[in-house]
């Protein structure tokens, strides 16, 4: 035998075992292939999708984090507000003055919330859009 059958043995021995790994153990070869930072791999049009999906995961939690965060503000916002109606704080001009900074302080963060809820709620659609898109490639093959 000549070295370049040898070589083409060897290369085809290979191919072999990785497509019965492939087939035998594909969580593990997935866990594998991340492991090594592949995270999306073309194969024609098969990609990686429990990336994605586990991207989407994450945002969904962020946006309902998003959500709770807002309301414990709005209740922070409502108490300020009694507050600062209530007999005790209309006569102490300080206490007015630090109620009125922490209502400002919430107006803010809120702010802030919300523009976070916007881009967070635009990545969701932009998950939702590439899974579908593998999804639709996947059933196509």
């Amino acid at each position: 035998m000549k070295i370049k059958d040898i070589m083409i043995t060897i290369r085809e021995f290979c191919l072999i075992t990785a497509f019965v790994l492939l087939l035998i153990f594909p969580n593990w070869v997935n866990t594998r292939l991340i492991d090594a930072g592949f995270s999306k791999i073309d194969f024609g049009v098969a990609e990686w999708e429990k990336t994605i999906q586990e991207s989407q995961k994450e945002v969904e939690d962020a946006v309902k984090a998003n959500a709770e965060t807002k309301a414990s503000l709005e209740k922070v916002s409502n108490t300020l507000a009694q507050w600062s109606r209530s007999p005790q704080s209309t006569n102490n001009a300080i206490m007015q003055r630090q109620v009125s900074d922490l209502r400002r302080e919430v107006q803010a963060s809120t702010t802030r919330l919300d523009s976070s809820q916007i881009e967070l709620q635009k990545s969701l659609v932009n998950h939702r859009v590439l899974l579908n898109s593998v999804q639709l490639k996947q059933k196509n093959e």
